[in-house]
């Protein structure tokens, strides 16, 4: 009963963390979706590449100004994302390779 319970916690963690990951930001949602997101905070980035754009949108989240907030525990939290996000990026990497030549980067107006 113990083993199913820790599964299951397990398996509900993974899920919660999984939908704040950046590939699912950006492949789950609209350009404009995107660039929305990014612009809330004030990002320095230009463009993000579809190929790998969780690792990007983690990288452009934290190139911004920050609000005050400690650092150290956003830049963790967007470490374990990022490499999350990287694992996702490469499971998905012939779909956002194909996104990639047929749209071009997502541009940050």
């Amino acid at each position: 009963m113990i083993k199913i319970t820790a599964c299951r916690t397990t398996t509900l963690a993974l899920l919660i963390g999984l939908t704040g990951c950046g590939s699912v930001t950006t492949v789950g949602s609209s350009d404009h979706s995107v660039t929305a997101n990014l612009e809330r905070k004030n990002t320095y980035c230009k463009s993000i590449s579809r190929m790998y754009s969780g690792v990007a949108f983690n990288f452009c989240s934290l190139h911004a100004p920050s609000k005050g907030a400690n650092l150290n525990w956003f830049a963790g939290y967007y470490l374990v994302d990022g490499i999350a996000s990287a694992v996702v990026d490469t499971v998905l990497l012939s779909y956002t390779g194909y996104l990639q030549v047929k749209e071009g980067s997502v541009i940050l107006d």
